[in-house]
């Protein structure tokens, strides 16, 4: 783990195997909702928002983060016209930076 974002702003990486992982279970919804889960951060309970009207919210806390993957597909033109029932979890540390990545091959997965 680096951090600093350094692997897409140009700078040398050491890539390596992780022992750690994080996992989501994905289903397609037939509304435009997104609902999500974090194993990781059960007390915060289900995070709800509309795809056609993605705003940050601070309470939302981890939850900005998939919003905001959802909210840049859109705006590089993909079209996303169903909503999904997410559930996280995992063992890597939060804030490790390794959420994306995830999200990204979940929604990938969906869309085939």
């Amino acid at each position: 783990m680096i951090g600093e974002h350094t692997d897409y702003n140009g700078g040398h990486v050491f890539p390596c195997a992780l022992t750690l992982g994080t996992y989501a279970a994905c289903a397609k919804r037939s509304d435009g909702r997104v609902r999500m889960y974090s194993l990781n951060f059960d007390g915060d309970g289900v995070k709800e928002f509309d795809l056609f009207e993605i705003a940050y919210l601070e309470s939302d806390g981890w939850a900005n983060y998939p919003k905001g993957v959802f909210h840049q597909f859109i705006e590089a033109g993909m079209k996303i016209e169903e909503g999904f029932d997410i559930v996280y979890g995992g063992n890597i540390p939060n804030g490790a930076g390794l959420f994306l990545c995830l999200h990204r091959a979940c929604h990938r997965r969906l869309h085939q």
